[in-house]
């Protein structure tokens, strides 16, 4: 994976909603896992994830919250389709 390749990432969402509700946000977080030649590793940003990879007590990166513009109310059942683009920043990244 090249720089470039991550100044702008899209990805298709597809979410079945689980009851009615209002939908305020998202909430994302990542993986990342390496595949050693002696030792297989991975670093966790999931709400669940142990500390020992890297979950809510062992790093310094958390999950982030993607808050909608326009609340969104949804029936039990609906399927939400949609997408994310992510860009960089150049003053931060």
């Amino acid at each position: 994976v090249e720089a470039e390749d991550l100044q702008h990432i899209s990805l298709d969402l597809e979410f079945k909603a689980s009851r009615t509700c209002v939908i305020h946000g998202l909430v994302g977080w990542f993986d990342l896992h390496w595949d050693g030649t002696n030792k297989k590793m991975t670093l966790s940003t999931a709400p669940a994830a142990p500390a020992s990879t890297g979950g809510p007590e062992g790093t310094n990166w958390f999950q982030a919250r993607f808050l909608l513009k326009d609340t969104l109310a949804v029936n039990e059942g609906d399927v939400l389709v949609g997408n994310m683009r992510l860009e960089a920043s150049s003053f931060e990244s």
